[in-house]
């Protein structure tokens, strides 16, 4: 039983890497910290580091000695990375330098481990430490086919940033993922093709991403966030993370306060780049629903390039066939999710949100056709765009208290509405006009209803209504729109009196001038009517400063209702803005119609 057991236990540390490489160093019975027993050291070629190692026995590394320089070429290779490692932090990234334990260089001992076993920091009295690594790195299982110096140098840089740390703040506390984030971190910024820290490691976050950030596990899983943070957050990063400094500014600040490291994450955040701790969480476990679906950094979700050799964020589904009201549980920690999959019918969804002062991304997510992948802030929203075979995510949390909030999702599979429905009465007809619905649906059509029957269809976004049109009488219109499926709510209604006799007009003045606002390239008409004959009616365009600046003569001055086309009005090229058009017959003054001119 004991070497079924034991096999066990062989076989597990061949396929599970392991890792918890916080320690405190060891002490004798009068309290004095105890290091490992080297039957010799080499040092770096900076002369920084000093690496331990036995000759005999089974610490002792691989002796082969290519160079012929005295050391074995697995210790040379130690000394080389610990150098880089240390060149990048203090020297390009400008960290301080680790605490000095006052004997000389700083301490890496080979040791031999178990396969799987990367290697640890001791920590002595106060804030200084050293290393012990092993001493082969032979029987990891790296899906990324790391050889076994790979693996070493990953280590070296990993743990030697865990040093650096400890010159920030020693208290561990409960702030170890802070620690464990930043060096797995570090390790992709040292060594870019490494990817080590992708081997499961982020399988933590991934598997649960609505849980607290200080809480998603032991923090190897948070080397991604760092990513977003140095290389999207921060623009000093954009070129190279060896130039950004966010991360830096928050052990700075995490050091400085004797806090706990997620107090330093809000501050930085709030206070030097001007974004809540929760808006960038939200946003960064959103851009994780695009793992791999992309090979580059061309594309509008990534943060990162190892997105593209990731998998993404795991979340459960619900099939959306019509509306679904559902709450989230919303706190300045985590993200809450809600994720839904949209089936192959076309639809556009509408989305309601019943509070406010919330963060929340919405993210549209299809695998299969990239081209329809979106994601925007969420709000009150009707999308422009019809959908199917994606899955539809609300990722959402809040800047403050936490709250229960509720969200209202609706699939339209039928055409939405047709809006701002509009109508003027022409001499013997009334000439209806709307703003297309969105669909969904390619093939749309329009339905138009007076006093409640139908009265036509059209294709296109107006109508003229012929239909026993009397003079001097109210109508009322409605519009819909169909699709394959069937036929949407009605728009808002409109009631026009249409044209009445010309001997029933008694007053002179503007009824309407559309479209407003206008555009220079559009026709601009004006219904208008008199109430006698008049020689010389006249219009003028009078800017927000009461300047004319321009006058036309309109073509009719009998009494009754008349439309016609005034673009020329515009012929002078007035800038953009609002103005206003005066009619000016002889017995009129002052009466004036606001519209807004764009260019």
């Amino acid at each position: 039983m004991k070497n079924i057991i034991l096999l066990g236990i062989l076989f597990l540390s061949l396929v599970f890497a392991r890792r918890d490489c916080l320690q405190f160093a060891p002490r004798d019975v009068l309290g004095r910290t105890m290091r490992p027993d080297k039957d010799t050291l080499a040092i770096s070629p900076s002369g920084h580091f000093y690496i331990h190692f036995d000759t005999t026995g089974s610490a002792a590394p691989d002796l082969t000695d290519s160079d012929g320089n005295g050391i074995p070429d697995y210790v040379d290779e130690v000394g080389i990375i610990a150098d880089s490692a240390r060149h990048v932090l203090v020297n390009i990234m400008e960290w301080v330098e680790e605490p000095f334990d006052g004997e000389g260089g700083y301490d890496i001992y080979i040791m031999s481990y178990a396969a799987g076993v990367y290697g640890y920091n001791y920590k002595e009295n106060g804030n200084t430490s050293y290393l012990q690594i092993d001493n082969d790195y032979v029987g990891f299982n790296s899906k990324f086919d790391l050889d076994p110096l790979e693996i070493m140098r990953i280590t070296v840089g990993h743990e030697f940033f865990h040093a650096i740390q400890w010159g920030y703040e020693e208290n561990l506390g409960s702030n170890k993922y802070f620690y464990e984030m930043t060096s797995m971190w570090f390790e992709d910024i040292l060594i870019p093709d490494g990817n080590d820290y992708l081997d499961g490691w982020a399988d933590d976050l991934l598997d649960d991403p609505s849980a607290d950030i200080d809480d998603t596990g032991n923090g190897y899983e948070l080397a991604l966030f760092g990513h977003y943070l140095s290389s999207f957050l921060d623009p000093k990063g954009i070129d190279t993370a060896k130039n950004s400094t966010i991360i830096r500014e928050m052990w700075e600040r995490y050091g400085s306060t004797n806090s706990n490291a997620f107090y330093a994450v809000e501050y930085v955040l709030e206070n030097n780049y001007d974004i809540s701790f929760i808006e960038t969480w939200i946003d960064f476990i959103s851009r994780n629903l695009y793992n791999g679906i992309y090979e580059n950094m061309d594309n509008p979700f990534y943060y990162y390039i190892d997105q593209s050799i990731v998998d993404p964020i795991r979340t459960t589904t619900t099939l959306l066939l019509d509306s679904a009201d559902f709450e989230l549980e919303l706190d300045n920690k985590s993200a809450a999710i809600e994720s839904f999959q949209i089936g192959s019918m076309e639809s556009i969804f509408t989305i309601e949100h019943g509070g406010e002062n919330y963060s929340g991304r919405v993210a549209i997510v299809s695998s299969n056709k990239p081209e329809l992948n979106n994601l925007f802030w969420g709000s009150d929203t009707t999308l422009d765009e019809s959908y199917s075979d994606v899955k539809v995510h609300f990722i959402y949390g809040i800047d403050g208290s936490s709250v229960t909030f509720l969200i209202e999702i609706t699939a339209h599979t039928v055409p939405l509405p047709p809006s701002n429905l509009m109508a003027v009465a022409a001499q013997d007809s009334i000439i209806l006009s709307w703003i297309p619905s969105p669909g969904p649906g390619e093939d749309l059509s329009y339905v138009i209803y007076r006093e409640g029957d139908s009265v036509g269809i059209s294709i296109d976004t107006n109508y003229v209504d012929k239909q026993s049109i009397e003079v001097g009488l109210p109508y009322t219109y409605k519009v819909t729109c169909r699709n394959d499926i069937g036929e949407s709510n009605p728009s808002s209604t409109i009631t026009v009196t249409s044209w009445p006799d010309e001997e029933n007009v008694l007053s002179s003045k503007i009824m309407n001038i559309y479209p407003n606002p206008i555009r220079q390239t559009q026709e601009l008409i004006i219904l208008y009517a008199l109430d006698s004959d008049y020689s010389n009616p006249i219009i003028d365009l009078i800017n927000i400063r009461g300047e004319v600046v321009n006058s036309i003569k309109l073509s009719s001055f009998a009494q009754g209702w008349h439309r016609e086309n005034i673009h020329h009005v515009l012929n002078n090229n007035p800038s953009s803005g609002i103005y206003f058009i005066r009619l000016n017959p002889e017995k009129v003054t002052g009466q004036a119609v606001k519209i807004t001119i764009l260019n």
